[in-house]
This record gives structure tokens, sequence and C-alpha cells, in this order.
């Protein structure tokens, strides 16, 4: 499941994980001040490590907008009504 958050959020919410393990809080601490699954903290350490600063920007959605047409959005709608 997506964190919450922007992307920019989630790059900073990142940083920061890095900044306070550097700053010598144990991983566990890491999890319990950024709000992170413990999963987290050791990947975002491994890909930091292995990629440089790069490796925690954030990563862009595929899709902008709603890729449905108006004929997409309109069907559900008209199996509703006509369940009722």
């Amino acid at each position: 499941m997506r964190p919450k958050g922007s992307a920019k959020d989630l790059e900073v919410r990142r940083r920061r994980a890095i900044e306070l393990l550097d700053s010598g809080l144990t991983p566990t601490q890491v999890v319990f001040a950024i709000g992170v699954a413990r999963q987290t903290v050791p990947r975002l350490k491994a890909s930091f490590r292995d990629g440089s600063k790069n490796a925690l920007k954030a990563i862009p959605q595929h899709v902008d907008t709603c890729q449905l047409s108006v004929a997409h959005l309109v069907v559900p709608q008209i199996l509703v009504v006509c369940q009722h």
C-alpha cells in the first residue's frame, strides 16, 4: 500500500529518516519518529547506501489523471440505477 502524503512529502520523510540514522538513532527510534513501517527503515538505508541521495527521490506516479472515458464513468451509474 502506498504511504499517505504527496511525493514531495514522502521524499522529505525518507531524507529525514537517513538524517536521524546518521545522527545515531536506532532504526526502531527512527520508525517511531518518522511514522513508517519497521521494514521501511532498513530498506531506505540500503537504498541510500547503494544509490546515494538520488535513491530517496520521489518516484512519480505513472498516471496523473483519470484514464476513464465518459462512457466508462456512466456505465457503473446505469448499473446502480437498474438494480434499485
